[in-house]
């Protein structure tokens, strides 16, 4: 099904950037948090008459920590 090629493609980019975040916070020395979630609106289309699902992805990347060697 649709649904399940979309949550495994999802999972496949989480886990993408579950990997590059862990380098970058190697490399830099920051600690990073980063939320994904999937937002959804139902919304009446006047002119064709119908309820449309409009589904967003949001994504938030926030700076927890900074360690600095000086």
């Amino acid at each position: 099904m649709l649904k399940d090629q979309v949550q495994a493609e999802a999972e496949k980019a989480a886990q993408a950037i579950r990997a590059a975040m862990l380098e970058f916070n190697r490399v830099t020395g920051f600690e990073m948090s980063v939320r994904a979630a999937w937002e959804r609106d139902f919304r009446f289309n006047q002119a064709a008459g119908v309820y449309m699902n409009e589904c967003d992805l949001r994504v938030s990347v926030e700076t927890l920590k900074v360690e600095s060697s000086a």
